[in-house]
């Protein structure tokens, strides 16, 4: 489903007329719709770790440099998903300002693998090894459009054409358009808005799976535990 089809598809439920074009329109209406088909996207892409919005990134150290490029599409980062897969450990952080001026001015004894930080949109190390190390991050992507012709590849942060895709559930979307611009009109909106709320809820569950479940200790409790998200 494209932008606009999901546009059509909510004019249809909205009980007004659907454009035949969106990209380029000028009718204040379409332009309205498709403001809200691009935050829908945005909205749901930060509300939830979507399996299409996940991407690993590379970095190879080089001593003695401590601060990295991160990847240009970053969004956020997946907590506890930072790794030295050469030294086969987890990297310590993010760690706060205040731990690395004391690491910096302090004296306190650096690690391997390094401890990191976000520090003016670059990746900073405390430490490095002498030999390079691979290091690698799972974040999501800020791309959530794609083309057509490559509908599962990440391209761009909103629509630019009317056969773009989305790489979050387009039936969500067009929900989410509906209630909102009807939302926005002042018109009745809270069986649309529970509709969307329920689909959303119910995708989450299956896109990433529930968590198998064991017992400890006489109660249930996952196997693996959900993993949460910082950054954003």
């Amino acid at each position: 489903m494209s932008l606009l089809t999901i546009v059509q598809n909510a004019c249809d439920e909205i009980g007004i007329v659907k454009p035949t074009t969106v990209i380029g329109n000028s009718v204040q209406i379409v332009l309205s719709l498709q403001a809200l088909a691009n935050r829908e996207v945005e909205r749901l892409a930060r509300s939830f770790a979507w399996q299409k919005l996940i991407r690993t990134f590379t970095i190879t150290t080089s001593s003695p440099t401590l601060t990295y490029p991160p990847p240009s599409d970053l969004d956020r980062v997946r907590s506890q998903t930072f790794w030295d897969k050469t030294a086969l450990q987890p990297m310590i952080g993010p760690i706060s300002d205040e731990l690395m001026a004391l690491i910096k001015n302090g004296g306190m004894i650096t690690s391997i693998p390094p401890r990191w930080q976000f520090a003016g949109s670059m990746i900073q190390l405390d430490n490095v090894p002498t030999t390079p190390h691979n290091l690698i991050l799972t974040y999501l992507t800020n791309l959530r459009i794609a083309t057509s012709a490559a509908p599962t590849v990440p391209a761009s942060k909103r629509f630019v054409a009317d056969t773009d895709v989305p790489l979050v559930d387009e039936d969500v979307v067009t929900l989410g358009v509906k209630w909102r611009f009807l939302d926005s009109k002042g018109l009745p909106c809270d069986e649309e808005q529970r509709a969307y709320l329920e689909a959303t809820e119910q995708l989450q569950d299956w896109d990433r799976g529930l968590a198998k479940l064991h017992l400890s200790q006489g109660a249930l409790v996952p196997k693996y535990p959900f993993v949460g998200l910082i950054g954003g």
